[in-house]
């Protein structure tokens, strides 16, 4: 006989939202000499950043005025003998960050003076960058700044040839270097890359998301000169970030955040690799919640519900809006057929492959101006 009862389970589909880690960034200093002490604190539009009296205030307010609206951020001040890479590791029992900005200036001609290498640190914080996603699965890239030239007492042009000498040969996945062409310069960017009038998937070189704000005093070489367009353009050849201006156009902008990856590599623009550690994130979640679910199988029916499950932050990412006929696209394409694919190794592992398709950029426009004389004399 069986003893009558009913039983009621609620099934977890997963289908709410995650928090955004998304536009929250982690800066990097020694503590100023008042008001904070060494330690990790959380910032917003309504902290009073006066109270940071160091350099680094300036360029954290900047990284605030250049992302307007609902910013939020966490800064770690470092102790005098604290290493910027143990205060990074430290700051992960506080959360996750989509970006680290390093505010003090690394330059190789104050190597033994202050330990700040440029081509040293680089490669440390793409080491860094691994070493995260293996030990906690967290996709983040480093913004260094660089020292101005009066530090090495160099004119422009000796500054850019140094620049360029330095980076030649450099890989470091993630790390985008910033010369401090104006004091604020990586507070600026910081703050731009969180601005949430555009998407992740939206460059920095963007015109229409309007001129950068509280660059600071433009910096000078060891003649006093400030800097010139050939200079600019010569660094952001060498993959340097670096702010763009436009003859007979005001306002100051940016160009495309460069990384130092490999020549030919997919992931040397930052937008790119916002977009795909993104869908890293969101894809690792789904896939935890896999584990040991014998729904995901090799049958037909299973493999095609998956890839629909593992499509799913694709097609959030896909989501456009038209207004008044202007398309605002979404940050990639939406998915297609053959964009997700299931193989199984053996009865315990499988792979899952997805592919991201980034919408198009236009970085270099062509205008091309012709006449038609044809019809002058039908007047």
């Amino acid at each position: 006989m069986t003893y009558p009862q009913v039983q009621v389970n609620q099934i977890d589909l997963a289908q709410g939202t995650v928090n955004e880690i998304e536009r929250h960034l982690l800066f990097v200093s020694y503590a100023p000499l008042e008001n904070y002490t060494p330690g990790f604190y959380t910032l917003n539009t309504q902290t009073d950043l006066d109270k940071i009296t160091s350099s680094a205030g300036d360029d954290i307010r900047a990284a605030m005025m250049n992302a307007g609206q609902n910013w939020s951020a966490s800064v770690y001040f470092m102790d005098s003998d604290e290493k910027w890479q143990d205060a990074v590791k430290k700051c992960q029992k506080y959360g996750s960050f989509e970006g680290v900005v390093l505010l003090e200036d690394f330059a190789d001609w104050n190597e033994e003076e202050s330990g700040f290498s440029l081509t040293k640190s680089a490669k440390e914080a793409a080491a860094l960058r691994q070493e995260l996603i293996a030990t906690y699965g967290r996709w983040t890239w480093f913004i260094l700044p660089v020292k101005n030239p009066v530090g090495g007492d160099m004119t422009w042009q000796q500054y850019s040839a140094a620049l360029t000498q330095w980076q030649t040969g450099l890989v470091a996945d993630g790390v985008m270097l910033v010369p401090r062409l104006y004091e604020n310069l990586p507070g600026v960017i910081a703050g731009r890359l969180c601005n949430r009038l555009v998407t992740i998937a939206d460059t920095p070189a963007r015109v229409l998301t309007g001129s950068l704000v509280s660059v600071g005093n433009a910096t000078k070489d060891k003649n006093g000169e400030t800097v010139t367009a050939d200079i600019v353009q010569a660094l952001d050849a060498a993959r340097y970030s670096v702010p763009v201006t436009y003859a007979d156009f005001e306002g100051i902008y940016w160009n495309d955040g460069p990384l130092l990856a490999a020549k030919g590599g997919d992931y040397q623009s930052i937008r790119i690799l916002r977009i795909v550690d993104k869908v890293a994130r969101q894809v690792r979640l789904l896939a935890i919640r896999n584990i040991g679910n014998r729904s995901l199988n090799s049958t037909p029916s299973s493999v095609e519900y998956h890839q629909m499950q593992f499509a799913k932050p694709l097609r959030t990412m896909a989501k456009s809006t038209t207004i008044n006929g202007v398309s605002f696209p979404g940050e990639v394409y939406s998915p297609k057929e053959g964009d997700i694919v299931i193989t199984w190794i053996d009865s315990t592992h499988v792979n899952i492959y997805v592919q991201a398709r980034p919408t198009e950029c236009p970085l270099v426009i062509g205008v091309n101006i012709m006449v038609d004389l044809s019809v002058q004399n039908e007047a």
